[in-house]
């Protein structure tokens, strides 16, 4: 059962102030999307040290290019979507309830996105093979790309203290320039806050 709410804001006071120091990483990693809150756990567990955090790229910058495989082994790269503009969203974990519930959203409104021209792809360190898996149990109707060298990820500045993505999402204009970056996201909304920035920007036509 996907919980609509894991991740979001109104969870994370009382969850630092809990059983924190009985989770594991993993499940800590899925509950917090804010940077800050991640640290916070992070040291708690004695896993964390700031240095080892990137900067996440900012309005203006130049998407970085590259080209991964997605869950089926084909290859993507962003330049191949110059001229639409592109919803690149890094979680951290193919089958976590955050990332489902990430994942869903975007997959329940996929209609509607790829009738104005967005292009949707998903990027996390798991194989390939987890996410043909993730993709096929959940019905995901859009591209996951595996990044287990993390070269996306620490090319995007999004490289988590434990070696995973951080919940980060860009939106690259048509031009492949960075419009948008969403460092806070609500999981189970996350999709319609995403087409209503598109809008904002006038990137979805």
């Amino acid at each position: 059962m996907i919980h609509p709410h894991v991740g979001v804001r109104g969870e994370r006071a009382t969850g630092l102030r809990g059983n924190v120091r009985s989770e594991h990483p993993w499940a800590a990693l899925t509950r917090w999307s804010n940077l800050a809150d991640v640290m916070s756990v992070g040291r708690r567990l004695g896993h964390v040290r700031c240095r080892n955090v990137g900067r996440i790229l900012e309005i203006g910058q130049i998407a970085p290019d590259f080209e991964a495989r997605d869950q089926n082994g084909r290859t993507v790269s962003l330049k191949s979507f110059r001229g639409r503009p592109v919803v690149l969203y890094f979680y951290p974990k193919d089958n976590t309830p955050g990332c489902t519930a990430e994942a869903c959203s975007f997959r329940d409104s996929m209609t509607i996105l790829r009738d104005r021209g967005v292009v949707i792809l998903g990027v996390s360190v798991d194989s390939e093979e987890s996410h043909r898996k993730f993709a096929a149990r959940y019905a995901l109707n859009f591209t996951l790309l595996s990044d287990e060298e993390k070269k996306i990820v620490r090319a995007y500045g999004v490289e988590s203290p434990f070696k995973t993505a951080r919940r980060v999402t860009y939106i690259v204009g048509p031009d492949g320039v960075i419009k948008h970056v969403f460092s806070r996201v609500d999981t189970a909304t996350h999709a319609l806050d995403v087409l209503k920035k598109l809008e904002e920007l006038g990137l979805a036509r």
